[in-house]
């Protein structure tokens, strides 16, 4: 069992490394909903014309500014050709102007909050909405659905992937 345990451990730290290597696909519509550089999300649309659900992902990456959206891109482009639409969230972190607390938590809600000014010109169905994150974007979606956040959207689901979810 141990054996087992190891290599599907040395599997999921291989696969890691190789989707940092994977060039990320072409980007999707970037819409600001900032005036920060690092204050837009990434549209994409599946085939059809809808009303399409929608995930709003969030990008992991230590919280820190070395890392952004691009790699989890790849998940975005496999929830379209599953018929879902992808709100892919870029925000402040750890050492960038205006990163960290509460900045990077007052770019998430903002972001996710903006999909209701999006919905409508993308045929974006809200009543079928859940937040993606993985690993500090896995704690940034389950803060999303908490109830202190006042004017985010109302979520369907949370996923969180390998998410931090005790500090």
């Amino acid at each position: 069992m141990k054996l087992v345990l190891l290599a599907l451990s040395l599997a999921v730290a291989v696969m890691s490394q190789d989707i940092l290597r994977l060039p990320p696909p072409p980007a999707g519509e970037r819409v600001p909903y900032g005036q920060d550089p690092l204050q837009f999300g990434e549209l994409r649309l599946p085939e059809g014309s809808g009303p399409h659900p929608v995930a709003i992902i969030i990008h992991g990456g230590f919280w820190r500014s070395a890392y952004n959206l691009d790699h989890i891109s790849h998940l975005c482009v496999a929830l379209n050709q599953a018929g879902v639409a992808t709100w892919s969230l870029e925000y402040r972190r750890i050492g960038d102007t205006g990163g960290a607390w509460p900045g990077t938590f007052d770019d998430v809600a903002a972001g996710a909050d903006y999909l209701k000014t999006v919905a409508g010109k993308h045929a974006l169905d809200l009543n079928r909405v859940v937040a993606v994150g993985h690993s500090a974007g896995g704690q940034l979606a389950l803060w999303l659905a908490s109830p202190n956040v006042a004017e985010a959207i109302k979520l369907r689901g949370i996923v969180s992937l390998a998410g931090v979810a005790d500090l």
